[in-house]
């Protein structure tokens, strides 16, 4: 769930003499998360190696991931009017060839993107950071392939699929994660594939704000500056829409960023 460690990292090993009695790696792993450190692999007998990421220490992926878990249950119904997105979508699956391979990155409970994309007979990846999110897709859309991953953490081979899909995920990273999980997903693209990102306008840098009754830290960018940046990654920008977006009670009023894109 944290990003690869830059080459300004620390390494420190934890080994069974480390722990007091009655503590348990788990409880001194949460301790450790606390401090923006991250876990190389899972638990075991063996120490394990942690590493300090220089670039991007302020990304608490735990904390996003609490946060979505706590409120997955009734996220639809706060935003049950997604019409620019469903256009959105529409417009790809007008483009997309028979079982094509689609990412879609903060795949929430799986609707209506990743149904609609898998009722269309597309094969879908779906990955989100919250567990819940990731449960309530498994249920909603069985066909799909869900797992619980920061996108940051997304290892996948070059050129492997032919679409991908980020609505409104990507804010949940400071702006340096966001230019990285650009860079990373227009790898992951073949040539020629489609990308569609949405966003919430604004100028923040991984800002703290209430959200459905929960703290969260979030990021959002002027239309001109989150244009720019798609270009800067390499983006051909196919086509822009700007919707003043009001969700129901739990959350404020914004201005919502569709872009659709070509690599």
């Amino acid at each position: 769930m944290w990003p690869g460690a830059s080459t300004q990292s620390i390494a420190c090993e934890v080994g069974a003499r480390g722990l007091r009695p009655g503590r348990s790696p788990r409880r001194l792993a949460d301790r450790l998360v606390a401090c923006d450190l991250r876990i190389e692999a899972a638990w075991g007998s063996r120490a394990r190696p942690l590493q300090y990421d220089a670039r991007m220490k302020g990304h608490d992926a735990a904390l996003q991931a609490a946060v979505f878990d706590a409120i997955a249950e009734r996220y639809d119904d706060v935003f049950s009017d997604k019409q620019a997105q469903i256009e959105a979508l529409d417009w790809l699956l007008e483009r997309l060839s028979p079982g094509a391979r689609v990412l879609d990155v903060g795949s929430g409970t799986g609707l209506p993107t990743a149904k609609a994309l898998a009722d269309a007979g597309h094969e879908v990846h779906g990955i989100d950071i919250s567990g819940e999110m990731v449960r309530i897709a498994r249920r909603n859309v069985p066909a799909g392939r869900f797992e619980q991953v920061d996108v940051l953490r997304l290892t996948q081979p070059d050129a492997h699929y032919d679409a991908a899909i980020a609505f409104f995920s990507l804010l949940m990273l400071p702006k340096d994660g966001v230019r990285q999980a650009l860079g990373m997903l227009r790898r992951a693209l073949r040539s020629g594939g489609y990308f569609l990102v949405s966003m919430v306008e604004g100028d923040l840098d991984y800002e703290s704000l209430e959200f459905m009754g929960q703290m969260v830290r979030l990021t959002a960018f002027p239309q001109a500056a989150l244009e720019a940046l798609l270009r800067e990654q390499e983006f051909e920008v196919l086509g822009a829409r700007g919707v003043n977006f009001t969700p129901r009670a739990g959350a404020e009023p914004e201005r919502q960023l569709f872009y659709r894109c070509r690599i």
